[in-house]
């Protein structure tokens, strides 16, 4: 596995929200291999509150599926956003987000 990827997936993904209000509920990755290829699977959930946070959530969301994503060295040949669930407290919305991905090596 490499720590790398994650924590640069993580960082785009964190920037791609910004300026939310970020809390990162849980991650994880897995090591990933076919028979040509070696990578990781990632998975992250994200709760994003604030005044901003369905805006940040949308954005996020267009810049997953427009493959606009990448990271030195690896190849992101899978992103998407595997849930969302938008909660109206009476203070503030909040957006949670789960996210999963697949890196594989250059």
């Amino acid at each position: 596995m490499s720590r790398y990827t994650h924590a640069a997936l993580q960082k785009i993904l964190l920037d791609g929200l910004n300026p939310a209000s970020v809390l990162i509920e849980s991650e994880s990755e897995t090591p990933w291999a076919s028979a040509t290829f070696s990578g990781t699977r990632h998975y992250f959930d994200i709760t994003v509150s604030g005044s901003d946070a369905i805006v940040a959530a949308a954005n996020l969301g267009t810049m997953i599926s427009e493959d606009r994503v990448s990271i030195d060295g690896h190849v992101i040949a899978d992103i998407l956003l595997s849930s969302h669930q938008l909660i109206q407290t009476a203070h503030m919305p909040m957006v949670v987000l789960g996210i999963e991905a697949l890196t594989v090596r250059d």
